[in-house]
């Protein structure tokens, strides 16, 4: 039969399969999704043919996976932020109780301005 085809493996096992396909755009260590025996299966081209006689079952969809690395990536990005804020946070929180009592008892002052003068 000729046509476009792919030859993709799926999972460590590097035996391949081939499927039929009308989408022109895939290429080699693309990731896909197939219409196998055994249902839909993720799995990665190999290589891109023009004949084939054994394949019966049609790739569905490529996958986009650029968009998922940039979430994984924004995702990392906010817990970085997210825990510089806290400590900052925390820093700010801590200063103004030190503050706070210290206006309200002696002893907390004195500590206060000594440790002040030591920074």
């Amino acid at each position: 039969m000729k046509g476009i085809f792919v030859k993709v493996t799926f999972g460590d096992y590097g035996k391949h399969y081939e499927f039929k396909t009308d989408m022109e755009n895939l290429k080699e260590n693309d990731w896909v999704v197939c219409d196998s025996v055994n249902g839909m299966l993720l799995g990665q081209v190999q290589e891109m043919v023009t004949h084939s006689t054994r394949a019966t079952k049609w790739v569905i969809q490529k996958v986009d996976l650029e968009a998922h690395e940039r979430r994984i990536k924004l995702e990392k990005r906010k817990a970085v932020i997210k825990r510089k804020m806290d400590t900052k946070k925390k820093e700010i929180e801590e200063a103004a109780i030190y503050k706070m009592l210290a206006e309200k008892d002696e002893d907390m002052a004195q500590l206060l301005k000594e440790y002040e003068e030591m920074e």
